[in-house]
């Protein structure tokens, strides 16, 4: 059984793409199934993690892909995974993965957010970046918690525990 703790987001399958079952699927990582002798991508139906075999994929764009899943032979079958997250076990992802000056924030779903001291703030759920400051949708006991982020603010980040530590912004928690 695939456990969400394994697992974080790495991409979205969009839509499928003409009549014979492939997906528009967008993602950050370059070169995600490359390496692989038989890619797979994660996906979660009806709260469990299930995997899919590739059949085939391609590059469509610079952020997106087609692909081809084992047994998707139709439109039909395509849009039952239309707007379906893409998982993908965090020891499995890219040497070369988005770090640097300008990381990729949607890898940052699932981790649990804490302030610089330690204490949680909660579970980063989603990514906005709709608008010239990124932020971090997060799930603070039920309620949705919005958080500015840039590499300024992130202090460190514990990917085997899946934890990222940021300066918050004074005062942020208060508000209700």
């Amino acid at each position: 059984m695939i456990r969400k703790e394994e697992v974080t987001a790495v991409g979205e399958l969009v839509k499928p793409h003409g009549i014979a079952g492939e997906m528009v699927m967008t993602t950050v990582y370059d070169g995600l199934f490359d390496d692989m002798e038989d890619p797979y991508l994660i996906c979660d139906m009806d709260g469990i993690l299930v995997p899919f075999f590739i059949e085939s994929y391609r590059p469509r764009g610079g952020s997106s892909l087609l692909v081809k899943l084992d047994y998707v032979d139709d439109d039909r079958a395509a849009r039952r995974f239309a707007h379906h997250t893409v998982y993908y076990p965090i020891d499995r992802l890219p040497e070369d993965d988005p770090e640097g000056d300008e990381p990729t924030w949607e890898r940052f779903v699932g981790y649990q957010l804490t302030d610089t001291a330690g204490h949680a703030v909660g579970t980063v759920e989603s990514v906005d970046t709709s608008t010239a400051n990124v932020l971090f949708s997060v799930d603070r006991e039920g309620e949705e918690l919005l958080i500015p982020v840039a590499v300024e603010v992130v202090r460190t980040v514990d990917h085997a525990a899946r934890r990222i530590a940021v300066d918050m912004p004074e005062g942020l928690l208060d508000l209700n």
